[in-house]
């Protein structure tokens, strides 16, 4: 037997009593403490100030929490969130001399990657969730590509580089599946562009500049393959599914993504499934990944990455409620065809893309 009971409970407040009376048994009242507390990320749609908790005859404490149970969590939340996130290629020797591929390392460094291939990729985007499990993800990303073999002394070498921008707008939609599950839409659409987007300057400027140091000079590959700009319209989509294995703390996931430019142009489809868990403000995650990508631009004519490409990732992610998060993530294999690491910080009132056009 169910019964709902309204409450309305001021933030101020931690603790209140909520009054049960059963209809058949109107002299059975009982005081059922509960706890709240006051989400002041100023997102809407949580149950910490006000709420109906559904009460259980069979398990009443399963259903006290005025946090939504995992089945509807978030699905009526409103905020935004802002992302900024770098990925490269450079990691520390003691792990890249274990991950990165005895091409893609330096000879004098002891596995240290060598700046070749997926070299760089800086992305910014922003989530504005709507309520009712609808999002808009609206973003951009700068990935710089670069010639293998740099540190062979091949004879066919030349230092042949090029750029690979996109500009994407996607609207996901989740919707509960039962009690622990959620499933995932998303469509949208954008721009791939490649050519000379800058990113030869500002990977100079960071080696010359930058903590890290880094080849320059003649050293560094700084043959475009093509001066020119060249842009055509993209579509992008997906299907994921999530589950809650152990409440909030423990999730599977598994998801299907794609994105496809509308000529020539880099296409990539990714199927994933991971493993995620959560304690406190610490959320770590590890999956596979099995990617296939498609390259038919002339300026990428240069870096073979056309096939089917297994891969595996873990990521990271310390925040402070919904307000503000800093994430690493470590990825090797994939269409990349190498290992990359990646950082990055996440803030506003609101969480990120339930599916991410630039993942």
């Amino acid at each position: 037997m169910m019964q709902s009971i309204p409450t309305s409970i001021p933030p101020s407040r931690s603790a209140a009593t909520v009054r049960q009376t059963q209809p058949h048994c109107p002299e059975c009242v009982a005081d059922i403490p509960t706890t709240a507390s006051a989400d002041l990320s100023g997102s809407k749609g949580d149950a910490s100030t006000s709420d109906t908790v559904q009460l259980s005859r069979d398990n009443p404490s399963q259903e006290l929490g005025l946090i939504p149970p995992p089945g509807n969590r978030g699905s009526d939340r409103t905020g935004w969130s802002v992302r900024a996130h770098f990925i490269n290629d450079n990691m520390p020797s003691s792990w890249s001399r274990h991950l990165v591929r005895e091409e893609y390392q330096t000879p004098r460094s002891g596995g240290q990657s060598d700046d070749d291939g997926f070299t760089s990729n800086l992305a910014v985007d922003g989530t504005i969730e709507h309520g009712g499990g609808r999002q808009t993800v609206v973003g951009g990303r700068l990935q710089m590509v670069t010639e293998t073999g740099s540190w062979r002394q091949d004879p066919d070498f030349q230092g042949r580089r090029t750029d690979i921008g996109e500009v994407y707008f996607q609207q996901n939609r989740t919707r509960d599946v039962g009690q622990n599950g959620r499933l995932t839409t998303g469509l949208g659409g954008g721009l791939q562009l490649t050519g000379n987007l800058g990113g030869e300057a500002i990977q100079r400027a960071w080696h010359e500049r930058g903590p890290f140091g880094g080849r320059t000079g003649d050293r560094l590959q700084g043959q475009q393959t093509s001066e020119s700009i060249r842009v055509r319209p993209m579509v992008s989509g997906g299907l994921g599914y999530e589950h809650d294995l152990l409440g909030d703390r423990v999730r599977a996931s598994g998801s299907l993504q794609g994105s496809l430019p509308l000529g020539a142009g880099l296409a990539v489809a990714r199927a994933q499934a991971s493993l995620t868990g959560r304690a406190g403000p610490l959320e770590v995650e590890a999956g596979v990944r099995l990617e296939g990508a498609y390259s038919s631009s002339p300026e990428l004519a240069f870096q073979e990455m056309s096939g089917v490409h297994p891969g595996a990732f873990a990521r990271v992610e310390l925040g402070h409620s919904r307000k503000f998060g800093v994430f690493g993530q470590l990825e090797a294999g994939g269409f990349r065809n190498e290992a990359i690491l990646g950082v990055g910080l996440r803030f506003g009132l609101g969480g990120g893309p339930q599916l991410d056009p630039a993942n």
